[in-house]
């Protein structure tokens, strides 16, 4: 699923996208082993525009430079799955802060991630009879998979669940046994304003938030450490794929204008990483 071009747009406002890391795969409730399309990193800078990619390399080079700006990195995942879903492995896209103190180096400080989680959605495309994030998933909704993942990092102080008070009693249980502080914040019109309402009750001490959808329950522990380092030297980060498919642009009378090059194309998924301070100022940007 792809991040809403509002959210995007804030958070682009006051950055300059940045560098991809290599991520892992999904972990699944099975024992059957399965290897993944091999990692790599994926590297923005200088403003909006400006792009460094990053291409496919063998697991035993180190990073490389090659034309204007490609970077490679790779490494072969593997992930245990079948019993819920296989997904291709993930990787960090650093969107960099151009704050002069960027890059930061040295670990995440313990507890000063906010977690934004958001489970405000009416999944109308799946037409069941609640939001799909709530659906059942083996033994549990499956929103809490990704709770219970982010509850038990202790990079995270907080967790804030952006719902509607309707399906609040799906987390009680759960939030009673966390060993995190839990606060609630109710969803907007449009995901990014979801996202601006949970920012809006994140503790002053958090030095990053983690956007998520709860929908995407297969988020490991790893990557999430992975994201939050990178967005932690880098000012922000989000996880995304290579895409696979053959995308083809088309203009209004339904011809094929061009074929465009997947080997720069990455699909974005969650978490989202970014200084709160920097998200704020990006909303700011696009509200005015």
């Amino acid at each position: 699923m792809a991040v809403s071009a509002g959210c995007m747009r804030a958070m682009a406002a006051g950055l300059s996208l940045g560098h991809v890391s290599q991520g892992s795969a999904a972990a699944s409730p099975c024992s059957r082993p399965c290897p993944l399309s091999p990692s790599r990193c994926f590297t923005t800078f200088d403003g909006l525009s400006q792009e460094r990619t990053l291409s496919e390399a063998s697991p035993s080079r180190s990073c490389k430079r090659r034309g204007s700006g490609l970077y490679t990195q790779s490494g072969w995942d593997g992930c245990n799955c079948g019993g819920i879903s296989r997904r291709r492995s993930a990787r960090s896209m650093v969107a960099r802060n151009v704050l002069p103190s960027f890059p930061q180096k040295g670990d995440v400080p313990p507890g000063s991630v906010t977690i934004i989680l958001l489970s405000g959605g009416v999944g109308t495309r799946m037409k069941a009879t609640i939001p799909k994030q709530y659906l059942p998933l083996q033994d549990q909704p499956l929103c809490l998979y990704s709770f219970h993942t982010f509850a038990s990092l202790v990079e995270v102080g907080e967790i804030v669940i952006v719902c509607d008070p309707t399906y609040k009693y799906i987390f009680e249980g759960a939030v009673a046994l966390c060993r995190v502080p839990v606060k609630w914040a109710v969803p907007g019109k449009e995901r990014q304003d979801s996202v601006f309402n949970g920012l809006q009750v994140i503790s002053s001490t958090s030095t990053l938030v983690a956007v998520h959808d709860s929908a995407r329950p297969l988020i490991t522990a790893e990557d999430t450490r992975r994201v939050i380092h990178d967005a932690w030297e880098y000012g922000a980060a989000v996880l995304g794929v290579k895409v696979k498919g053959t995308i083809k642009e088309v203009n209004n009378g339904g011809f094929v204008e061009k074929t465009l090059d997947r080997s720069v194309l990455w699909e974005v998924q969650t978490p989202q990483v970014i200084r709160p301070d920097v998200l704020l100022e990006g909303f700011d940007l696009v509200r005015r």
